[in-house]
């Protein structure tokens, strides 16, 4: 994953942003039931890429998170 300002985000932090989102686009899916409908509208399809973003930079810190523990646990 290529360096964002996200990754310098704490992944508490993203977990509220990403609920957030989630209750954006469940309100926005109640309005206008019509998927169609729904992608042909730039803002919404750009809330579902910020949805992505944050989605991938907290699965990004999980797993340095890993990775970082398996070092500790495991040192060359």
């Amino acid at each position: 994953m290529k360096e964002t300002l996200l990754k310098k985000v704490k992944p508490e932090t993203l977990e509220k942003l990403l609920s957030a989102f989630g209750d954006v686009l469940d309100e926005i899916k109640d309005a206008v039931p019509n998927k169609n409908e729904r992608l042909r509208d730039e803002l919404y399809t750009s809330l579902l890429v910020m949805n992505y973003d944050a989605f991938q930079t907290l699965r990004w810190h999980e797993q340095k998170k890993q990775e970082d523990k398996d070092t500790q646990d495991n040192p060359a």
